[in-house]
C-alpha cells in the first residue's frame, strides 16, 4: 500500500499541537532538548513515525517558559548588586542556613558599596565568617534593608522587633524563600507567620542545618504556675487564677470584641477599676456579657465584681481548694487604714500621707458602733485624725455599690468633687502610670498626695515617681504599734 503524504494544513496543525504540548508526543517519535542559559528551553523535534505519516525533515523549534522563578531573596540580591556579584559568590550567599544572614550581608555591601572594590570577594569573606544562626544584629540589618526596599511596612517591622530573635528570623526567612510575586502582601504574610510560630526549643534548626521552609505545627504553651498575692486579712496567700481566654489569635480577637462592646456602657471610674485588675478583668467582662439581659447597670455590676475580686472571690468560678478567710480578730491591720497621729508622711519612707488637709472618704472601719454613716465618718475624720464614726460588719454588697454616694451629705460629696480639680492642677506633670495609681486610692487619700506634691513641688524633680512612691506607701500596712485597732475593713466609694 502506498504511503499517503499529509496535506499542508495537517502539518501546520501538528506543529501547533507540538508547540503547546511538547511532552505528549506520540509513541515512536524521538525528542531532543537543547537548553539555553536563559529562562527558556529550546525544543527541537525530529520525528520518524511508524503510523504512515511522514513528518517534515526540518526540525521544529519551540520556546517553553521555565517554571523556576527567583525567590524574594534572589530578587533583592539582584536588585541591590546587579552584575557586580559573580555566580560563585551569589551561590555561596544563597546557600547560607538562614536567609536573614544573607540579607544582612547584602545590607552591609549596599551600605558600604562605595568603599568595597571587589564585591564578590567581600561577599565570599562575609559568608565564610557568618554564624550558623543569625543574632539580633543580623536581624536589625536585614530589617533595615527590607524597609529600604519597601518590602515591609512599619507595622510589620515593629512586630518583628517586638518578638524574640528566633521567632522574627523564622517568620522573615520563610517570606524570603517564597517565589517573587507569589506573596501579595509581604507585611501581612510576616505578621501571620509570627502568630503561627509557636515552636519550642526542640523545633529550632540545628547549627549548620539547612533552613526549613515549613512552619512547625502550633503547640499550646504549658499553663503558668499561679502567682501568689498577699491576703492581709487572712494572713496568707491567694493564688491568682489563669484567664479564661487563652492568648491566641482567636482569643485576642474575642477579647477585643468584648472590650469594644462594653466600653461605652461602663463609666470611667468603673472602667479604670476594672483595668487595674489582672486576669479577673476578663472573667468579669465574660460574666457581664453572659448576664447582659439581667443587668440594669453595667457600671454598678462591674464595681461590685471588682470589689469581690479584690476580696478574694473570683467572678464566675469558685477557687478550687480555697475557703473564705475566717473572721479576723479585733486589732489586726490591713492597707488603707488611716495613719496614726504621730506617723508623718515621708516620700521615700514607710509613712502614710497626712490626713489633715482633706476628709478621708471611703475607708470605713469595723468597731463597736452598731450603725454606720459615711457622711459622719467623713466629717469626723476631717476633724480628728484616725477618729471616726465606724461601722460594724458592713454588708459585702456595699463594696463598689454606686448607691452609697446617695448616702453621703454635702461635706462628704465635696471631698469626692475636690479630686478632679486637684488632679487637674498637676496632671500636666504626671504620666499615665502615676494618674492611674492615684485613681486606685480613695478620693480623700489621692487628694492628700496631690496637695502634698503641690507643697513640695520645688523640691520634687520627678513628680510621677514621687506620686507612685507615695501611693505605694499609702497601700503598705503600717508597722505594729501600741493601741492600734486589731482589724479593719476597707471599702472604696
Amino acid at each position: 500500500m502506498a504511503l499517503l503524504r499529509p496535506s499542508q494544513g495537517l502539518l501546520n496543525l501538528s506543529r501547533s499541537l507540538l508547540s503547546i504540548f511538547p511532552e505528549h508526543l506520540r509513541p515512536g517519535c524521538s525528542r531532543q532538548l537543547a537548553l539555553t542559559p536563559s529562562w527558556a528551553v529550546q525544543t527541537t523535534v525530529a520525528e520518524s513515525c511508524s503510523n504512515g505519516y511522514a513528518m517534515p525533515r526540518d526540525p521544529v523549534t519551540v520556546g517553553v517558559a521555565s517554571a523556576g522563578m527567583p525567590t524574594i531573596l534572589e530578587s533583592i540580591a539582584s536588585g541591590c548588586l546587579g552584575g557586580n556579584l559573580d555566580e560563585k559568590a551569589l551561590s555561596s550567599l544563597l546557600s547560607l542556613p538562614s536567609p536573614v544572614t544573607a540579607l544582612s550581608i547584602l545590607n552591609k555591601v549596599t551600605s558600604s558599596q562605595d568603599e568595597v572594590r571587589n564585591v564578590s570577594a567581600f561577599v565570599s569573606t562575609a559568608v565564610r565568617n557568618a554564624q550558623p544562626t543569625p543574632g539580633k544584629q543580623e536581624l536589625e540589618s536585614a530589617l533595615a534593608l527590607m524597609e529600604q526596599a519597601r518590602h515591609l511596612d512599619e507595622k510589620a517591622i515593629r512586630e518583628l522587633q517586638g518578638k524574640s530573635v528566633q521567632a522574627a528570623c523564622n517568620a522573615l526567612g520563610i517570606l524570603l524563600q517564597q517565589q517573587e510575586g507569589s506573596v501579595r502582601n509581604p507585611s501581612a504574610y510576616v505578621c501571620r507567620n509570627l502568630q503561627n510560630d509557636r515552636r519550642g526549643p526542640e523545633d529550632l534548626p540545628a547549627a549548620g542545618a539547612p533552613y526549613q521552609m515549613s512552619m512547625a505545627p502550633p503547640r499550646s504553651a504549658p499553663p503558668p504556675p499561679p502567682v501568689a498575692q498577699p491576703n492581709f486579712a487572712a494572713g496568707g496567700m491567694l493564688p491568682v487564677a489563669r484567664p479564661l481566654i487563652e492568648i491566641s489569635p482567636g482569643g485576642l480577637e474575642a477579647l477585643d470584641e468584648l472590650l469594644a462592646k462594653w466600653r461605652p456602657a461602663i463609666d470611667q471610674k468603673a472602667w479604670q477599676s476594672l483595668m487595674a485588675l489582672d486576669s479577673h478583668a476578663v472573667d468579669i467582662l465574660q460574666e457581664l456579657d453572659q448576664k447582659a439581659d439581667q443587668i440594669r447597670s453595667p457600671s454598678a455590676y462591674v464595681q461590685r465584681a471588682v470589689g469581690n475580686a479584690k476580696a478574694g472571690h473570683a467572678p464566675g468560678r469558685p477557687r478550687t481548694g480555697m475557703h473564705p478567710p475566717p473572721p479576723a480578730p479585733m486589732g489586726s491591720m490591713i492597707p488603707g487604714a488611716p495613719p496614726p497621729v504621730n506617723l508623718p508622711f515621708q516620700a521615700g519612707g514607710q509613712g502614710f500621707a497626712p490626713v489633715e488637709d482633706s476628709p478621708e472618704v471611703g475607708n470605713l472601719f469595723s468597731d463597736q458602733v452598731q450603725a454606720w454613716s459615711p457622711s459622719a465618718y467623713s466629717r469626723s475624720a476631717n476633724g480628728n485624725q484616725g477618729q471616726a464614726n465606724l461601722i460594724s460588719a458592713p454588708n459585702e454588697a456595699f463594696f463598689g455599690c454606686e448607691n452609697v454616694i446617695s448616702l453621703l451629705d454635702d461635706d462628704a460629696k465635696r471631698a469626692l468633687d475636690a479630686l478632679p480639680e486637684e488632679l487637674g492642677m498637676v496632671s500636666a506633670s504626671l504620666d499615665e502610670k502615676a494618674l492611674s495609681a492615684l485613681h486606685e486610692l480613695p478620693p480623700g487619700s489621692a487628694v492628700h498626695i496631690v496637695r502634698n506634691l503641690r507643697k513640695q513641688e520645688a523640691q520634687v524633680t520627678n513628680a510621677s515617681a514621687w506620686v507612685c512612691k507615695a501611693v505605694g506607701n499609702m497601700k503598705r500596712p503600717p508597722p505594729p504599734s501600741a493601741g492600734a485597732p486589731e482589724f479593719a475593713k476597707r471599702a472604696r466609694v
